[in-house]
């Protein structure tokens, strides 16, 4: 009652109108008297949506579970796909491991299912395929055995003509050693002998469940795998002696082409007369040979050539000889008649070939003859 009579001063049955509140703190305390009363139930606080701060926190790893508008039931729950499992990988990793025992046990089942008569036929297969290689790296050797013989024969005749056409321009000795060698080069290569090729080999009928007849076959591939090496060691020594015979002859024509050059020289001495140009074609071409040392079959072409120029200068000296001797013969006559005259005439003679004119008076003393010709008169 107290309480009230401080708020109504005049009464509780007064009808004074109430005063009016001019503040929110009494405007409170009056809704808070005068409204119904009410059960008092414990309101849960409204919920605080904590997702953003946990989004924050967790970032990239997780997702935060979105905490909905009610009580909060508890601690959200992150997941964490960083440690997941990943069930494929597994199951891949799982299958190939089965796998890789599935094939072990069947490799193990079929070694230890073979019999003596399949290993046999494997070790015959392999044999065989072996022959096979060696009989055609035989084959190759062969055709380049008989390959180089053919070459070294068509080179060694090419030098034959101009060989020939050099002689008495070149150091006789040195090149008839060259033309020698040519000749004996010739000779040995035409006599070896080049092994035919071999024929591919073939399998003989075997009965393949008769250990027996598996190992006759295998014994006849031994045998003829033999017969092969034995021929591959013939074709190689054959090839070696190739090989030393064509050395021996490029040597020889080495040896004489390296004289060409002061033959050559003394050729221009011996022809002085002959045209400047044609001696230099002739030291040029030696040079030629020498530099080839007639080691290639075009080689040979240079030989050629220098006989060539030889033969131009010699011709062109002659030329000159004749054409000296002709002005020498000349010279000569023209002597011989001027000294006739003078010994005849004792005195100036004049040139018969001229007319004497017959106005002139002549020598009295003298006698004159009649011409013979008809235009004039001469003194002998």
């Amino acid at each position: 009652m107290s309480s009230l009579a401080r708020l109504f001063p005049d009464g509780a049955s007064t009808t004074t109108v109430a005063p009016t509140v001019t503040s929110q703190e009494q405007s409170q305390r009056v809704e808070q008297l005068f409204e119904k009363p009410r059960t008092a139930t414990a309101e849960a606080p409204a919920p605080v949506d904590d997702t953003a701060a946990l989004q924050a926190l967790v970032g990239g790893r997780g997702r935060a579970v979105a905490m909905g508008a009610g009580p909060v039931a508890g601690p959200a729950r992150i997941r964490r796909t960083g440690n997941s499992v990943d069930v494929l990988n597994v199951v891949t990793a799982v299958l190939a491991v089965l796998a890789l025992v599935l094939a072990s046990v069947i490799a193990w089942i079929v070694v230890a299912s073979a019999s003596p008569e399949t290993d046999a036929l494997r070790t015959l297969s392999q044999t065989e395929a072996v022959l096979t290689n060696e009989t055609q790296a035989v084959n190759s050797a062969i055709g380049r055995a008989a390959a180089t013989r053919e070459a070294g024969i068509a080179e060694a005749q090419q030098f034959a003509t101009p060989l020939a056409e050099v002689a008495g321009s070149t150091d006789e000795a040195a090149r008839a050693v060259a033309d020698q060698a040519r000749a004996d080069y010739v000779a040995a290569l035409e006599a070896v002998v080049v092994p035919s090729a071999l024929e591919p080999y073939t399998t003989p009928t075997v009965d393949e469940e008769s250990l027996a007849s598996i190992g006759s076959a295998i014994d006849a591939v031994s045998v003829r795998s033999g017969e092969v090496a034995g021929t591959a060691e013939t074709v190689a020594d054959l090839q070696s002696q190739l090989v030393a015979l064509g050395r021996t002859f490029v040597a020889a024509m080495a040896t004489f082409a390296a004289t060409l050059p002061a033959s050559a020289e003394a050729i221009v001495d011996e022809n002085p007369d002959a045209d400047e140009s044609l001696g230099l074609a002739v030291s040029a071409a030696a040079d030629a040979v020498a530099a080839s040392a007639l080691a290639t079959p075009e080689s040979a072409a240079t030989l050629s050539a220098y006989a060539t120029a030889v033969t131009a200068l010699r011709d062109d000296q002659e030329r000159a000889e004749r054409a000296i001797a002709e002005q020498r013969a000349r010279e000569e006559e023209e002597r011989r008649r001027r000294e006739q005259q003078q010994s005849s005439g004792g005195g100036e003679t004049t040139d018969p070939t001229q007319p004497t004119d017959p106005t002139q008076p002549t020598d009295p003393t003298l006698p004159i003859d009649p011409p013979s010709d008809g235009t004039g008169a001469s003194g002998e």
